[in-house]
Order: C-alpha cells, then structure tokens, then sequence
C-alpha cells in the first residue's frame, strides 16, 4: 500500500464562506446561518482579521434571550441588535498546512464544529468537523 502525507486543513477547508462583520446584527446572522446551512460564521474586521464567531445556538439563545410574551416580540426586539454586543471570542483557529486531523482533535476537545482557518493572521475559509470526516470517508488511504 502506498504511504500517503495527512490530509491537511487546506484540502478540506472551505474557501468561499460567509462571514459577519462587528457592524452587522441579528438579523444579517439568522438570514446567512439559514441561507448558506452552516453551524457558525467568523466575524472579521475590514482586513479580514478574525475578531469573533457566532454560533447558531448563540443567534438563537440572544433573540429568544429574555423574551416576553410572545417569542416573535422578543426576537423582533433583538434583529438590529450588532453582534459585536454578543459574538463569542474565537478559543481554536486551524492553519492550512497543518494536518486536518489535528486540528479535528482541538476542535473536538473544544466542543467546536467550525473553525476559522488563518494565515498570516488573515481568515482564509472555514473548517468543519463533518468535512474533515468526509474526507476521510473517501480516500481511506488519508485517514490517520
């Protein structure tokens, strides 16, 4: 059998990903989550420096946070909210060149699905857990 490099972050990754910027709200979040499927989005600053993250579970939990009566009034009262007020601080980044499986690894530990992907300080696309298994999946030959 033939003896293959790992899978590195950069053959799985995703390149054309949507992000968030400090300025954009609640809104611009849930409409991007559910239009593109994706369980996060990076938030990055006008040089694409990661600068936060928003989870799913985190869009969902602000615009239900502390709602009234009516779960429709409490997330309309939150659409304009900017999520610079409640994204999460990113704990785990990948690299391209590093192996795929080891950035899994760090992602598993912290309980993470998607990671931003950064070079040279700069977000270069997106990691998820799924697509590195995938990967995987296909090429029996890459996995560790």
């Amino acid at each position: 059998m033939t003896e293959h490099p790992p899978l590195t972050v950069q053959q799985v990754m995703r390149v054309h990903v949507p992000t968030l910027h400090p300025g954009s709200v609640l809104r611009d979040a849930l409409d991007k989550i559910h239009l593109y499927q994706v369980t996060a989005l990076p938030v990055v600053d006008d040089d694409r420096r990661v600068v936060g993250i928003v989870s799913r579970s985190e869009v969902l939990l602000h615009a239900l946070e502390g709602a009234p009566a009516s779960l429709a009034e409490g997330a309309a009262s939150r659409a304009e909210d900017p999520v610079a007020g409640w994204m999460s601080p990113v704990t785990v980044c990948a690299e391209p060149g590093e192996p795929a499986s080891a950035a899994g690894l760090r992602m598993l530990g912290a309980a993470t699905e998607t990671v931003p992907v950064v070079s040279e300080g700069r977000m270069v696309g997106t990691l998820c857990l799924l697509d590195i298994l995938q990967a995987m999946l296909a090429e029996p030959s890459l996995r560790p």
